[in-house]
């Protein structure tokens, strides 16, 4: 198929455009922008490169890809977006490029569903599957794991990373890590319990859902920090999921939500324990 172009978008001369492609009316693409095989591009949005995107991503009408980030300390040095396959961009959403202080480039996986006016800073890292509901903030350096959910009008602090199958309700404000599997909501947010309904969707069996419950089970209930719990549960034995929890908590560096004990948080209480975190994993899973 050849690409089809309306007369009123605007096309850099660097920018490649692979078979299958549709660029809508008002469309801007600045710089070095490659598009993969079947991507559509709704009208009045703007693609400002270094950038690439795979193939069969659909992006709606005035949204806003590879702008330079919002940090103070850029200084227009060239970084990048990266975005996979078959993503669904929705109207009005801003994601921004990476910067030289952090990993020199935003990534966003494949099959994921991006809702209106959201927003991703730079230097985020997104996995596969996930879904961001309209409204939904991620800071500069967030990491969403493979099938995570950030509810509408939420949003979550710079370096706050969110755990594979994880749940975010609505209007929650997310300032520490999200477990595996966890559901949390809130403002501030607190770990509610295990995201049953999500496990259901996605096809869990309910042997292994009820294992996550009991887990968490122990989890919300102990006295003790979750990673001595954890490595008290792993130890003897070969449990695949805490081990994964263990491994999750081991790289935290903002500390884990947990549920409220009373009404107020103690500084410090639920990421004492932790000591020093080895390097930052490079890619969500």
């Amino acid at each position: 198929m050849s690409v089809v172009i309306h007369p009123t978008a605007q096309i850099n001369p660097k920018a490649e455009l692979s078979s299958g492609c549709r660029i809508g009316a008002y469309v801007m693409i600045e710089g070095a922008v490659c598009l993969g095989p079947d991507c559509t591009i709704e009208s009045h949005a703007i693609l400002q490169g270094p950038m690439t995107l795979g193939s069969e991503n659909h992006v709606y009408h005035h949204t806003a890809l590879g702008l330079p980030p919002q940090d103070l300390k850029y200084a227009g040095e060239e970084t990048s977006l990266e975005i996979g396959h078959k993503n669904c961009i929705r109207e009005y959403t801003s994601i921004h490029r990476g910067t030289a202080a952090g990993r020199g480039r935003t990534s966003v996986g494949s099959g994921n569903l991006i809702m209106s006016h959201c927003h991703i800073a730079h230097d985020v890292m997104i996995g596969d599957g996930c879904v961001l509901s309209s409204g939904a903030v991620l800071g500069g350096h967030v990491q969403l794991h493979n099938h995570a959910t950030v509810g509408g009008l939420s949003g979550v602090h710079q370096f706050a990373r969110i755990g594979r199958y994880a749940f975010v309700g609505g209007c929650s404000a997310v300032d520490r890590d999200i477990l595996p599997y966890g559901l949390a909501a809130g403002n501030r947010a607190e770990l509610l319990h295990y995201n049953a309904i999500g496990l259901r969707r996605h096809g869990f069996s309910p042997k292994k859902i009820e294992h996550v419950r009991e887990l968490y089970r122990k989890l919300l209930e102990s006295r003790v920090p979750i990673q001595q719990e954890l490595e008290s549960l792993c130890s003897g034995s070969d449990d695949p999921l805490a081990t994964e929890i263990l491994k999750f908590v081991r790289t935290s560096h903002r500390g884990l939500l947990r549920r409220r004990k009373s009404g107020r948080r103690a500084a410090g209480e639920w990421s004492a324990g932790f000591g020093v975190a080895p390097p930052r994993e490079e890619n969500p899973g």
